[in-house]
């Protein structure tokens, strides 16, 4: 008898679904039904809960009961947003990762199309579009309306800064993602660590709408609510400490630390002469 278990592995290989949750009673079974409705089926949603104190952990027990694709465990030490990702993407068994936000709402094809990409060994992430919409769920527009040029392949330099694709438009191949992590100590957040640590290794971009983005007051990161002047203020000396900090990074490569070093220095030369 003909074993098909080998090819049928290397056809639909195991995808992670990786999820951090931190107070998501509102839209959580939303996002999870949206999961568990994906065409393409071999995968698991692996979720890491930071200490929520609402009603998370009951909605996960359901669903975790409802679907042993899904399972979750409690971070033993809270953390915030960024470690709770990394923990979940630690605990991923999949061959290709997938980032997802607690929040949102995925069309039932997108698994299916980043895997479908994934044929060509040469792509290391892909990323998608997404419609942005509001608590209720209605579309309120779409990224490239206030962001021309948004979906193309960021620069190194413009990743140095926090400007990335949003991480749950996002997935990777697991041997490139476990590789990177963690992210570095100033880092703005996961994603951009992450895209910024792989550059410039090949992308691939789904021109195609595959998820809601969904912007509310409970945002943990993300576009969220209009940024106040002293919430830019403070990022601008984040990403200063973030520019200072990347070449003693020894997960980045030697020429990367170099170009940042190089970059890092410029821009306080930079600073000295706008304050003549």
């Amino acid at each position: 008898m003909k074993d098909c278990s080998i090819n049928e592995t290397l056809q639909e290989p195991l995808v992670s679904i990786a999820v951090a949750t931190y107070k998501g009673e509102m839209f959580l079974g939303k996002q999870l039904d949206s999961l568990l409705s994906q065409t393409y089926t071999n995968f698991e949603v692996i979720i890491s809960d930071d200490g929520s104190a609402d009603n998370t952990h009951r909605i996960l027990n359901e669903f975790s009961v409802k679907d042993n694709r899904i399972k979750w465990s409690l971070n033993p030490k809270p953390d915030g947003f960024i470690k709770n990702f990394e923990r979940a993407i630690s605990l991923c068994k999949g061959e290709i990762i997938f980032l997802c936000d607690q929040d949102d709402i995925w069309y039932k094809d997108k698994l299916a199309k980043h895997v479908e990409v994934y044929k060509n060994k040469k792509i290391v992430w892909v990323y998608n579009k997404v419609v942005l919409t509001n608590s209720e769920n209605k579309k309120i527009g779409y990224l490239e309306d206030s962001a021309l040029d948004y979906y193309r392949n960021k620069t190194a330099l413009e990743n140095t800064w926090g400007s990335c694709i949003l991480g749950c438009a996002t997935s990777y191949r697991a041997e490139d993602l476990h590789k990177i992590l963690p992210a570095g100590k100033f880092a703005p957040a996961h994603d951009s660590w992450i895209q910024l640590a792989l550059y410039p290794k090949k992308s691939f971009f789904i021109d195609e709408y595959l998820q809601d983005y969904r912007i509310h007051k409970g945002n943990t990161f993300g576009l969220g609510e209009k940024a106040t002047k002293e919430r830019e203020q403070l990022a601008v000396k984040e990403n200063i400490l973030y520019l200072k900090n990347l070449p003693m990074n020894k997960n980045l490569s030697f020429g990367k630390r170099l170009f940042f070093k190089a970059v890092f220095i410029a821009k306080m030369i930079r600073s000295q002469y706008r304050n003549l």
